[in-house]
């Protein structure tokens, strides 16, 4: 039977350990604190998915934070201690593993199955993952698998080694485990941890109760991921924790990267679009993102251990010139970065966000940009006179969906249901894909102009809807799907200017392009054109 960490009593026997073994700091316990929004010294995430207190206190993050407090060690010399100095655990690691660890207080299952962890390099991660690690080995289960998993062996070994050596430092645990290259063994459960690489021959046969993935961002595909992920589902309460810097964001395919593809589902978590609580999200990085990358807040921001762990000489160092801003930002400020020009100034978006309703009584122009499969179809109105836009509503290709079909009856019944609440001047469209429904809608009363979204329309749209949000011009209604589609887009310039596209294939910018075209046409109509009134290229 796996350790009990409730009175943390591990039972007779030889290959227990003894209480005369375990040299428990007496102060450990009371170290512990309990789980709160903020406290003195710590940072908090810019992004983060919900998690409810019952349920942080109803999991087992104290009996973590015991075993870690009683088993982390300093593997190597740093600024954080000497080989063998009991880890200082800081307040952001703390408030991690409480969240980590969380239960559904009904059920007493575990809430999040895969959580996915966004920080700098050099913040204590490697120390995490191994205590971690250890405790599902340890604790957790009788016949554990373990694995840490990383694009190449190397990485892999980083958190294993770590944990070996923690295992090497303490005269308890060396007695109850076996030691080898790439695997540590607790015989008497049947429980292996192992160190798992994207080179290994074959990862078919497995099933693991813990996995550890090491810098996601630098798998070559999405290979491994997929096979460990999908070999947890005979495990009761499995969990994987994923921690990561920021890195590619696309691969070799120029598809989205898998940890790019969880970053951005997390974002979704994160802001209230998508409610998923198996699936846990703490990402650390500057609020401003575009600030100097000497910026003391912005290094604190991304760097939770900054001043503990972290040497700031170590990051004065390193500043460009003598590193690559680009990899600067990404490693040391755990940004992602793209070779694009982003359309709008980072954060300025969400600072035109309003509460206000749109009256029945005032002019609008709905934008309708459409697409038949495996992409997504847009409704958006603006108001002529204030010029407020809001998302009447969107479709997309659900992220498990491997071939999908917009559901063109519900598009057009929301399209009527629209122009019934609205006083509706402008139907502005996208006709690709969608003419037979266009001129049905049409004979149905529907005021139709079509708007192919070509270059010499987009490029002065653009620009005109660039002016207006920086002049605040415009307010929106805070739609977290249309703030997404705003941030996807990158400027791509060209002769004449420059026209929003996707930043990476495979991320949607459908709303933002349906919102460029309903602001274009609001100030058509404004300056008095008539409905018809398209113009040429």
């Amino acid at each position: 039977m796996a350790l009990s960490t409730g009175p943390l009593t591990f039972g007779p026997g030889p290959t227990r350990i003894t209480e005369s073994e375990r040299n428990i700091d007496p102060r450990a316990a009371a170290a512990i604190p309990l789980w709160r929004p903020a406290a003195d010294g710590l940072v908090l995430p810019k992004y983060e998915s919900p998690i409810p207190n019952d349920a942080i206190e109803a999991g087992d993050g104290t009996r973590v934070l015991e075993f870690a407090f009683e088993y982390g060690r300093v593997h190597k010399d740093s600024v954080g201690g000497a080989v063998g100095d009991p880890i200082s655990w800081l307040p952001w690691q703390v408030r991690l593993i409480h969240r980590i660890y969380a239960r559904d207080p009904q059920t007493g299952r575990r809430l999040a199955r895969r959580y996915l962890i966004g920080v700098a390099r050099k913040n204590g991660k490697t120390a995490m993952a191994a205590v971690i690690a250890l405790y599902a080995l340890l604790v957790e289960v009788d016949g554990a698998e373990v694995y840490s998993c990383a694009a190449d062996r190397e990485q892999a070994k980083l958190a294993f080694n770590a944990a070996k050596r923690m295992v090497e430092m303490d005269p308890g645990l060396s007695k109850m485990l076996k030691s080898y290259r790439s695997v540590i063994e607790f015989p008497e459960t049947g429980s292996t941890y192992t160190a798992l690489s994207s080179e290994s021959f074959t990862k078919e046969g497995l099933s693991p109760s813990a996995i550890i993935f090491d810098e996601l961002h630098a798998l070559p595909d999405r290979e491994l991921y997929d096979v460990m992920s999908l070999a947890m589902g005979a495990r009761v309460d499995p969990l994987m924790v994923i921690i990561t810097t920021a890195g590619v964001m696309v691969d070799r395919f120029g598809q989205p990267t898998i940890c790019k593809q969880l970053f951005d589902y997390g974002r979704t978590i994160a802001s209230g679009e998508n409610a998923d609580p198996t699936f846990g999200f703490t990402w650390y990085a500057p609020a401003d993102e575009d600030a100097d990358p000497a910026d003391e807040t912005a290094r604190a921001q991304a760097n939770p251990s900054l001043g503990s762990v972290l040497d700031p000489l170590d990051l004065d160092s390193a500043l460009p010139p003598q590193t690559p801003e680009n990899e600067y930002r990404t490693k040391r400020l755990n940004c992602w970065v793209s070779g694009h020009q982003s359309w709008l100034p980072y954060g300025l978006w969400g600072r035109r966000a309003s509460d206000r309703q749109v009256s029945s009584d005032e002019q609008v122009v709905l934008a309708f940009d459409g697409s038949w499969t495996n992409d997504s179809t847009a409704i958006v109105g603006i108001t002529i006179d204030s010029r407020h836009i809001f998302v009447v509503e969107a479709w997309e290709r659900p992220p498990e969906a491997h071939a999908w079909v917009v559901p063109s009856e519900e598009v057009e019944a929301t399209l009527f249901e629209a122009l019934d609440h609205h006083n509706v001047v402008e139907v502005v469209c996208d006709p690709a894909y969608w003419r037979e429904h266009l001129a049905r809608w049409e004979e149905s009363g529907a005021p139709i102009v079509e708007w192919p979204p070509t270059s010499g329309r987009m490029k002065p749209a653009t620009r005109e809807m660039y002016t207006a949000v920086i002049e605040e011009r415009v307010t929106h209604d805070g739609d977290p799907r249309l703030a997404r589609h705003i941030a996807n887009a990158v400027i791509k310039e060209g002769w004449g200017g420059g026209h929003i596209v996707k930043q990476t294939h495979g991320q949607k910018i459908d709303l933002a392009v349906a919102a460029v075209m309903a602001h274009n046409r609001a100030l058509t109509f404004d300056k008095g054109a008539g409905l018809e009134f398209i113009p040429f290229d």
